[in-house]
């Protein structure tokens, strides 16, 4: 069964750990919206997803709608946002946008 692979850009709002290398991403993306999406030994130290997939980064990713919902199948990095790392008022205020995003925005829309 051949899957539809969706190529788009997004902020990475927040993650979630799931079992021992896997994350659950919440991902805000400029063509399908706010989603979560299930990214496969992503904690592990051989995987080359985890430098991309970082805390509000900024990201372009490749998704597939698997059975069980969406899954990350490639991401590179576009701005890491460094700056906003490295300034902790910045990295607040992101923090809060964030959060409001994930809570006026529930489920996938």
């Amino acid at each position: 069964m051949a899957y539809h692979i969706y190529h788009t850009e997004a902020i990475i709002l927040g993650a979630q750990a799931m079992g021992d290398g896997d994350r659950i991403f919440s991902l805000y993306t400029r063509d399908l919206g706010v989603l979560f999406a299930h990214a496969k030994s992503v904690r592990e130290g051989r995987s080359r997803l985890r430098y991309a997939l970082q805390t509000f980064a900024h990201v372009e990713v490749d998704l597939i709608r698997g059975k069980h919902g969406w899954k990350i199948i490639s991401a590179r990095s576009v701005d890491p946002l460094a700056d906003v790392w490295r300034d902790e008022q910045k990295r607040y205020v992101l923090a809060q946008h964030a959060q409001l995003l994930r809570r006026l925005i529930q489920g996938e829309e």
